[in-house]
C-alpha cells in the first residue's frame, strides 16, 4: 500500500478532519456567495439547483471519507469527490449565459478549496494527478461557455479559472510529499533495533545462579545435616522449587505484551503472530492510555484469543473524563482494518482481529 499521511500519521489524519469540515463550510459558503452575487446571470434554475447538489454530494462524500471509522481516506473516494466536483462545475455553467455570464460561476473555486485537504490524506503524485485532470475538466467547461468573447478575454477567463487549481495543487503536493517523506524517515530511525546487551543476559543468569547457590543450596545441605525433615522443611522445599521454577519458565513463557499490561490471559503465542506495524499500533494504544491521568491504576488487561480467529482485546477503566474513541481508531486503523473501540462509561475495550 502507498504510504500516506493519513497512514503514517493517523491522529494527523484525525485533526484534519476537523480541517476538511472547515473546508467543506468555507466551499459551501463561497458557491452560495457567488450564486447571491450573480443571481441575475442564472438562466436556467433547474440546472444550478441540480449543480448545488451535486456540490453538496462531493462535500458529503469527503466528510465520510476522512471519518476514522472508514480508514482510510483512499483513492476511489478521493477521485469520487472531485469528478463530482466538476459535475458540480459543468451543470453551474450550463445555467448560465456564455461569455461575460461565466464571471460568476462557482465551481473552481471550489475545486481549488478542496483540493486544500487533500495533502493530510493521499500522496503528492496523486493529487498532482487530481489537480492536472481537473484543472484540465474546468478549462474545457470553460472553453465551451466561451460566447462571443474575444480571444484576449476568453483567454483571461481560462486562465482565471485554472491556475488557482494548479497552484494550490502544487502546494498541497509539496506539503503531502514533505510529510511523508519526513515521517517514513523518522519511521526508518526508530525501527532500528539496539543490539541485545551481553551485561544484561549475565546479569540475569548470574540472578538464577545466586538463588541455586545462596538460598537453594544451603538448603539442601541442611537437609542432608539434618536428622529429620520437619513439615517446615517440606513447606520450604516447595517454595523454592515452585520460584525455581517461575524463574526459568518466566522468559520462555512471558511474552512482549505482558510488560506493557497490567494482566494478561489467553495464548501468549498469538501476540507473537503479529506484525511490526501491528506491535506499533498496540504499543502506541497502550502509551496513550498509560499517558492518561485518568486511568485507573491496575486496569489495564489485555487477553488473546485464538479462535475464530486471531485477536486481542485490552481494556480499561478511566475516570474523570469521556474517552475519545474516534483517536485510538485513527491509530489502530492503518494496521488493523477492523479495529472496534468501543467506550462504555468509565470503561473502554479495544479489540483487534489480524491473521496470523
Amino acid at each position: 500500500m502507498t504510504a500516506t499521511p493519513q497512514t503514517l500519521d493517523p491522529l494527523g489524519g484525525l485533526t484534519a478532519r476537523y480541517f476538511l469540515l472547515v473546508t467543506a463550510f468555507v466551499a459551501a459558503l463561497i458557491a452560495a456567495l457567488a450564486l447571491w452575487n450573480h443571481a441575475e446571470d442564472i438562466i436556467r434554475p433547474e440546472w444550478q439547483i441540480a449543480a448545488l447538489g451535486a456540490l453538496v454530494a462531493a462535500l458529503v462524500q469527503a466528510i465520510i471519507a476522512a471519518d476514522p471509522r472508514f480508514f482510510p481516506f483512499g483513492r476511489i473516494r478521493h477521485a469520487a469527490v472531485f469528478a463530482t466536483l466538476l459535475l458540480a462545475t459543468a451543470l453551474d455553467a450550463a445555467s448560465r449565459p456564455a461569455g461575460s455570464g461565466q464571471d460568476g460561476a462557482w465551481g473552481a473555486v471550489t475545486i481549488a478549496i478542496l483540493l486544500f485537504m487533500s495533502g493530510s490524506f493521499r500522496p503528492w503524485l496523486e493529487i498532482i494527478v487530481v489537480s492536472v485532470l481537473t484543472a484540465t475538466g474546468v478549462g474545457i467547461i470553460v472553453g465551451l461557455h466561451l460566447g462571443d468573447l474575444g480571444a484576449a478575454d476568453s483567454a483571461e477567463l481560462v486562465i482565471r479559472s485554472v491556475t488557482p487549481i494548479l497552484a494550490v495543487g502544487a502546494g498541497t503536493a509539496a506539503f503531502s510529499n514533505v510529510l511523508v517523506t519526513r515521517v517514513s524517515a523518522w519511521q526508518r530511525h526508530n525501527q532500528v533495533v539496539p543490539p541485545a546487551d551481553p551485561a544484561a543476559a549475565a546479569e540475569v543468569q548470574r540472578g538464577r545462579q545466586d538463588f541455586v547457590d545462596y538460598r537453594v543450596g544451603p538448603f539442601l545441605e541442611g537437609l542432608l545435616e539434618s536428622d529429620t525433615i520437619t513439615p517446615v522443611d517440606i513447606a520450604r522445599a516447595r517454595g523454592l522449587s515452585a520460584a525455581l521454577r517461575q524463574q526459568m519458565l518466566r522468559d520462555a513463557e512471558r511474552s512482549w505484551l505482558d510488560d506493557a499490561v497490567d494482566s494478561f490471559e489467553g495464548e501468549r503465542a498469538v501476540v507473537d503472530g503479529m506484525t511490526a506495524d501491528q506491535r506499533h499500533a498496540i504499543g502506541a494504544t497502550i502509551a496513550e492510555l498509560r499517558s492518561d491521568p485518568s486511568l485507573v491504576p491496575g486496569s489495564l488487561a489485555a487477553r488473546a484469543d485464538v479462535s475464530p480467529v486471531p485477536a486481542v482485546t485490552l481494556t480499561a477503566t478511566v475516570e474523570g473524563q469521556r474517552v475519545r474513541a474516534s483517536a485510538f481508531r485513527a491509530v489502530l486503523g492503518a494496521a488493523f482494518p477492523r479495529a472496534r473501540v468501543d467506550a462504555v462509561g468509565s470503561e473502554l475495550t479495544i479489540v483487534v482481529q489480524f491473521s496470523r
